[in-house]
């Protein structure tokens, strides 16, 4: 199927979670699909601590779209072409399914997501050593060659025990241990993880989440 099949903007990019000039929606977790179908549906969402929730398949072509972080204009554009109620891009924030971000700025983007951390889906690719902060890149497979290059920052948002709690959390401690402003360390952070987002090399995740 190709992506005119699957509605206005689905072959765009990821839109950025810094000066992407609108709000923007993404989905919180990954979407997982299985050949057999576990408890009655071969979709679920990772939203957290190894635990999933299932996904009605009634909702899967809207959560296939969100996997990739959308601008608040493409996800009407989609909305409309999909007849959705135009109010389900705030049910589904509500419910925690989505998360909306605010990309005005470094800072409005880090409070549009406390409560998530980053999740690495991918392994780190070293420079030199095997510290954290040394990490370069993200690639699918061990010892594979680094298919993005990520900054210091976002490596320890990934890889290190400062990176465990929510992400304006994690940007303020690794602000102070760098010294840098927060705006710009939030700014080294988040530039580069919506495209990480959309290749599957991390996701968005709750840091708390009930069984």
């Amino acid at each position: 199927m190709g992506a005119e099949d699957k509605g206005p903007h689905a072959d765009e990019h990821a839109a950025w979670f810094v000066d992407a000039g609108e709000t923007v929606y993404t989905l919180i977790g990954s979407l997982l699909t299985s050949e057999e179908p576990v408890n009655g549906t071969h979709h679920h969402v990772l939203v957290g601590q190894g635990l999933t929730r299932p996904v009605q398949e009634k909702v899967v072509s809207l959560f296939e779209f969100f996997a990739i972080p959308r601008t608040e204009s493409a996800a009407a554009d989609w909305l409309d072409w999909s007849a959705a109620p135009s109010d389900l891009l705030e049910v589904f924030v509500e419910r925690g399914i989505l998360a909306r971000v605010d990309t005005a700025s470094p800072l409005s983007a880090l409070r549009s997501l406390s409560g998530m951390r980053f999740a690495p889906e991918g392994f780190p690719v070293a420079s030199d050593g095997d510290k954290a902060d040394a990490y370069i890149g993200i690639t699918r497979t061990p010892d594979g060659a680094a298919e993005n290059r990520i900054t210091p920052e976002l490596s320890q948002a990934l890889w290190t025990p400062l990176g465990a709690g929510e992400i304006p959390e994690t940007v303020r401690l690794i602000a102070d241990r760098t010294r840098q402003p927060i705006d710009l360390t939030a700014r080294k952070v988040l530039g580069s993880a919506a495209e990480l987002i959309e290749q599957g090399l991390i996701r968005l995740e709750w840091v708390n989440v009930s069984a």
